[in-house]
């Protein structure tokens, strides 16, 4: 019974919160990096987050956006890859951000919380794919920043699916009991 608990209880938590869109007005979004392909093309997974950042700018929610990633294995920046679509999709280049130190949520996280500190933005959303939103907001709350999450939007099931919903039971008690224990 245990074991089905801690496995159900992460799964749970995307299906039921990870899937709720809270957007609404807010200083900035922070868009999570994921993987882009060799030649520089973003996975579908980080142009589904990139689109609803950008949604999220075109309907006046928010005034900036920050990208964050890193140098993945492709050899390409995540964040300049992002922004670069952002671009093309008509935000101007004056409202992003670009944070190339997120080679993980933990960093993104923590430099934006710096940022936010430094800038003085209260008001945050955070874009991801349902399965990685729990964790996100764990983080957040860890570092003492509260943030609306918003899910892409996805208009397809792509393949990896199953693996990512999976790989986010460890991770989200990673996270978890980072934030009881420390």
């Amino acid at each position: 019974t245990l074991a089905g608990c801690v496995f159900v209880f992460p799964l749970a938590q995307i299906v039921f919160f990870g899937t709720t869109d809270y957007r609404r007005p807010a200083d900035v979004a922070v868009v999570f990096g994921a993987q882009v392909h060799p030649g520089g093309a973003p996975s579908q997974t980080l142009a589904w987050r990139v689109d609803t950042a950008c949604e999220l700018y075109e309907q006046g929610l928010v005034r900036r956006l920050v990208m964050s990633g890193a140098v993945g294995e492709s050899g390409y920046d995540e964040a300049q890859v992002m922004r670069a679509r952002a671009i093309a999709d008509g935000v101007p280049a004056a409202a992003i951000v670009v944070d190339s130190q997120g080679v993980d949520t933990e960093a993104t996280v923590r430099d934006t919380v710096r940022l936010f500190r430094e800038e003085g933005v209260d008001r945050v959303l955070a874009v991801s794919n349902a399965y990685h939103l729990p964790r996100i907001k764990l983080a957040y709350r860890r570092h003492g920043q509260e943030v609306f999450t918003v899910p892409a939007e996805e208009t397809r099931r792509i393949k990896e699916t199953p693996y990512l919903w999976l790989r986010e039971v460890p991770a989200f008690w990673v996270y978890y009991l980072r934030g009881l224990l420390g």
